[in-house]
């Protein structure tokens, strides 16, 4: 796909390839998580709660990746503005599926179990 674009400049062009290769051997080498699965990028506003279960809306970013992905947003939400408060990030946490939540600190993120 890079190298169809055609709006890019060649020193664009560099650097996308650059990162991408940066990317694919992060990827490759990243921690341990849980198994890749279908990830949604689910937050808050990306589930809709009924009374027989919650709903996942918003499919547009559907992708193969760890299901800690679909924590992320959530917890920067608690983390650093306070829009999402620890008791809504644990139950946000547990309706989501996952036996472990993401902790941000220093600079990384942490899968807690």
């Amino acid at each position: 796909m890079i190298e169809a674009e055609t709006s890019l400049s060649e020193g664009d062009r560099g650097w996308l390839r650059q990162r991408h290769a940066e990317l694919r051997e992060w990827r490759e080498h990243r921690p341990a998580g849980t198994p890749e699965c279908v990830v949604h990028g689910a937050w808050v506003g990306n589930v809709d709660r009924t009374a027989a279960r919650p709903l996942l809306m918003d499919f547009k970013l559907v992708s193969v990746g760890p299901s800690e992905w679909d924590l992320v947003s959530t917890a920067v939400k608690m983390t650093t503005t306070g829009a999402v408060t620890e008791a809504e990030y644990a139950e946000f946490c547990e309706t989501y599926g996952l036996c472990c939540s993401i902790r941000l600190g220093s600079g990384t993120a942490d899968a807690r179990g």
